[in-house]
């Protein structure tokens, strides 16, 4: 039963994924900032171009149009992003970024460069390429 943990590839990646969470949690609480890894990713996208859909974040995220939606009500709380009626349909919305969400970016910028070199120690930039290249593969494969 163990060759189901230790040498699946996928327990590795989820297992992973947890400890980085954790980490990045860590590390942005002890700089006084409160946000997810979901936000900031969501965060950064807008700060590439003004107004987004929720499907739009969703699918730039890997995420489903759900747990953006929560996502987006959380930050709309929080004055990092404006939330408005799409004025091409009523019925959709667009997602804009506010002033106080692109400070937030902005002062999460060196606190995200720091960590990614801290992380980047574990492994030679080839090793990471290559690592970088077989994590691509595999979503895509599984993607079908």
């Amino acid at each position: 039963m163990d060759y189901l943990l230790q040498d699946a590839f996928g327990y590795q990646i989820r297992i992973t994924g947890i400890v980085l969470r954790r980490h990045f949690l860590q590390t942005y609480a002890a700089a006084e900032i409160d946000i997810t890894p979901e936000q900031l990713t969501l965060l950064a996208l807008l700060a590439r171009r003004d107004d987004w859909s929720l499907s739009e974040l969703a699918r730039a995220n890997n995420q489903d149009k759900g747990a953006v939606t929560r996502m987006a009500q959380g930050m709309q709380a929080s004055r990092w992003i404006r939330v408005s009626p799409d004025p091409a349909s009523g019925r959709n919305k667009t997602i804009r970024l506010t002033a106080k969400g692109r400070a937030l970016l902005e002062r999460s910028e060196e606190l995200s460069r720091r960590r990614q070199k801290f992380l980047e120690q574990a492994l030679s930039v080839e090793e990471r390429r290559q690592l970088i290249d077989m994590l691509e593969r595999i979503r895509e494969h599984a993607l079908g």
